[in-house]
């Protein structure tokens, strides 16, 4: 979960949300908390909730950029790097996967987790490092959103990833590098920049959607509550930033 101090509440509200979803502890995955430089650190009752659920790392960008989408870039430029590295010690070779997620990302169905994890373990089979939402355009090949899981090989396979265009998404800017690499996935949607959207939109005859991106207010997160623990939402939701 990566955020900075203007959606820290939101991505800390989600991460909770992502640790209600998972009915017991398992050591299948992990949560890691990456925030920009200049962003607090997580407070010690989402850290103990969370945790509860998953394996805690917490990790500081090291890059010093501002702004959007340098920002943004600049925090998936780091990962990637970081991914690299401890992939080359050894440290992350039992890592699989990375899945990149933000304040704007909700799952949408428990088993979440599982099903994503059977479409990483087919793309893997074929050999590819990346796989998320695939969007058409702005170019020719369109571009998978940066709320992609990758492998964290991903670096030292495909160069030049430390960097983007400060102007440029980095998941546009390096579209033509990772199309080889990448395997689209229905199960994620980018709906960028929508609001008020409807159950049927995400949970629609055909849709295997377990995941969504850019939804611009709550409306994703109260069906996905609705439709997952119904009219109830578990004790531990944050009602000062769901509301």
């Amino acid at each position: 979960m990566q955020y900075w101090e203007g959606d820290k509440g939101l991505a800390l509200s989600v991460s909770r949300f992502i640790a209600d979803l998972q009915q017991e502890r398992g050591r299948e995955f992990g949560f890691m908390f990456s925030r920009r430089f200049d962003a607090s650190p997580v407070d010690r009752d989402t850290l103990s909730h969370v945790g509860k659920k998953f394996d805690i790392y917490t990790h500081q960008c090291r890059a010093r950029d501002t702004g959007w989408p340098a920002g943004c870039n600049a925090m998936a430029s780091d990962m990637f790097v970081l991914a690299r590295e401890r992939w080359e010690r050894g440290e992350w070779k039992h890592v699989s996967g990375i899945w990149l997620l933000e304040a704007d990302t909700v799952p949408l169905r428990r088993s979440w987790l599982s099903s994503i994890s059977v479409d990483w373990a087919k793309a893997r089979e074929d050999r590819k490092l990346v796989m998320g939402a695939w969007t058409p355009g702005p170019g020719p090949i369109g571009h998978v959103n940066g709320n992609l899981m990758f492998h964290p090989s991903l670096a030292a396979k495909v160069k030049g990833l430390e960097g983007a265009h400060p102007h440029v998404g980095w998941d546009v800017y390096h579209a033509a590098k990772l199309q080889p690499w990448w395997r689209p996935t229905d199960r994620m949607a980018n709906f960028y920049g929508a609001t008020r959207v409807k159950e049927e939109d995400l949970y629609g005859p055909g849709k295997r959607y377990c995941f969504v991106h850019g939804v611009k207010d709550h409306s994703a997160m109260r069906l996905a509550r609705e439709k997952i623990f119904g009219a109830s939402a578990p004790s531990s939701e944050n009602r000062r930033i769901i509301s």
